[in-house]
């Protein structure tokens, strides 16, 4: 049976009242509009900040559809959705900002990227997992729309098992019989393999010291990535390495490759792995030991993060693209 709740009530245990995070789908720009107008005009009318964060054929649409309002805001640059972990941030603080300005609850909704918009979906599952813990304790409502004339099947397979709450087509607000609570790594979608990782690897290093790593990051990066990106990996490294020696089994085993686009890191131990299927996401509980808060540094660096848990141990993988490199500076 499907039950309705309201989108002004608390959703779950330990969120906040007015907190709400639903999953809707269209598939037309006139489903799109049936589902975020109501949306947008509603928030209007309560004086609840409106947010948008799309890309600029949907924003060209909203601009359409919508008053021109102070209530509005159209975010076009890509800090909201530049990796999972610097989006919860961003998020985040434009929620507080708002909030500390008076608003009693504030309105989000954005892109999702995926390979519909030309991004990986990988990590980007994680995300919608870690939103409630990201935001639960702040009255926020925010609709995760899914254009299914682009969106894999696997993408949309995966918001639908992720969200507590959907958004039907209709406008109502219904618990989702779909969702699956995430225990582990393995329920979330696994990076593909680099075809670097295929090759013989420029660097090895077993048991190293960070600062062995760190030195073979910044030498390989040198010529190839642009400061910024190559700073982030050398960082995003040492963390990385250090977290496996402190928390996983040795051997720990360093592999650095290099290709004409792109440096790949690859740190690998012994052991199982986080427990914690939202490991880098949020910053962990200060529990004298650190535990998580080196992936948590590497999430928030201008790299791909990939993390894998198997039978032979677990894997963190580091890549920073030229591409991103040369798009910072033009």
């Amino acid at each position: 049976m499907r039950h309705s709740c309201s989108p002004s009530g608390a959703n779950g245990d330990g969120m906040a009242e007015g907190y709400l995070h639903q999953v809707g789908f269209y598939a037309s720009d006139d489903g799109f509009r049936d589902l975020i107008r109501p949306f947008a005009l509603d928030g209007i009318e309560a004086g609840e900040p409106v947010v948008f964060a799309y890309d600029p054929y949907k924003m060209d649409l909203l601009r359409d559809w919508l008053p021109d309002s102070p209530g509005i805001t159209y975010i076009t640059d890509t800090d909201p959705y530049a990796t999972p972990t610097r989006s919860l941030i961003a998020w985040r603080q434009v929620i507080e900002g708002h909030l500390e300005a008076g608003a009693t609850r504030v309105r989000i909704a954005g892109n999702v990227p995926h390979p519909g918009y030309g991004r990986s979906y990988v990590g980007w599952d994680r995300y919608e997992a870690a939103l409630d813990n990201a935001m639960g304790d702040l009255p926020v409502w925010a609709p995760c729309l899914y254009d299914t004339r682009i969106a894999p099947p696997e993408v949309v397979d995966a918001a639908r098992r992720l969200h507590h709450n959907v958004l039907d087509g209709d406008g109502t607000h219904n618990f989702n019989r779909h969702f699956e609570a995430a225990d582990s790594l393995a329920d979330f979608l696994s990076p593909p393999l680099d075809p670097l990782e295929q090759t013989v690897p420029a660097v090895q290093l077993v048991d190293p010291a960070p600062a062995e790593v760190r030195a073979a990051v910044r030498e390989l990066s040198a010529g190839l990535l642009g400061p910024g990106e190559g700073a982030d990996l050398v960082t995003a490294a040492s963390e990385t390495v250090t977290n496996a020696i402190i928390h996983g089994v040795a051997p720990v085993t360093v592999r650095i490759w290099t290709g004409d686009d792109r440096v790949l890191v690859a740190v690998h131990d012994q052991g199982q792995g986080p427990s914690d299927p939202l490991v880098g996401l949020l910053p962990g509980a200060d529990d004298g030991r650190s535990l998580g808060r080196g992936l948590w540094i590497a999430h928030q660096m201008d790299i791909d993060v990939g993390l894998f848990a198997a039978g032979t141990g677990f894997t963190v993988t580091l890549r920073a693209d030229r591409a991103a490199s040369l798009a910072a500076v033009s």
